[in-house]
């Protein structure tokens, strides 16, 4: 309970300065701060194989969904149809690319990309779909800087926390490997 309350207070700390410094961060952030910090705070507690997996996801996921405003903008009708066959493309791609890491990478985390990049530029992209080159770029940024700062946040209560008295370090059990024969011949030693 204790882990869950310090790392949410974080992550909200880290929010609320995303928002007050939203002048300096990018205008955008005073809106998606709550979102990226969120996203970042994700990564770190869902818990990936590796530590690299969760961000790897993410960054694949913005970046497809990134080209598929360029393909919109520059090549698909302004319309239903455009916008449904951009999204196709932005999902089918990212499972693709996240399928070729063996399920090293989660799709969950590319998914996560793509909703990250879609929050913080949709509503951009819809008021003025020929800027794509001058704000798709702030919107990017803006959305990993908040993003970053969710993931130091939950990084650093995760790290005070596991190494606190009672924390998952702490405690850990060492786990011991037995195969088969070793379970039989301790158990054949137990029978005589």
């Amino acid at each position: 309970m204790r882990k869950v309350l310090v790392t949410g207070a974080l992550i909200g700390i880290a929010a609320a300065l995303a928002v007050l410094l939203g002048g300096v961060l990018g205008q955008s952030m005073q809106q998606l701060g709550l979102l990226a910090v969120a996203l970042g705070g994700v990564l770190i507690l869902a818990r990936a194989r590796t530590w690299w997996a969760a961000p790897a996801g993410l960054a694949i996921g913005m970046v497809v969904a990134w080209v598929g405003y360029g393909l919109r903008a520059l090549v698909l009708p302004d319309s239903a149809g455009g916008r449904a066959v951009a999204a196709l493309l932005v999902v089918l791609v990212t499972s693709g690319i996240i399928a070729l890491s063996a399920e090293r990478i989660p799709l969950w985390s590319g998914l996560a990309g793509i909703v990250a990049m879609v929050a913080g530029y949709e509503r951009a992209y819809t008021d003025a779909p020929s800027a794509f080159l001058t704000e798709s770029p702030s919107a990017f940024t803006t959305m990993l800087v908040g993003i970053g700062l969710g993931f130091f946040a939950a990084t650093v209560g995760e790290v005070l926390l596991d190494r606190s008295p009672g924390g998952r370090h702490a405690k850990a059990p060492v786990a011991v490997e037995t195969t088969d024969q070793d379970w039989a011949a301790s158990h054949a030693e137990g029978q005589a």
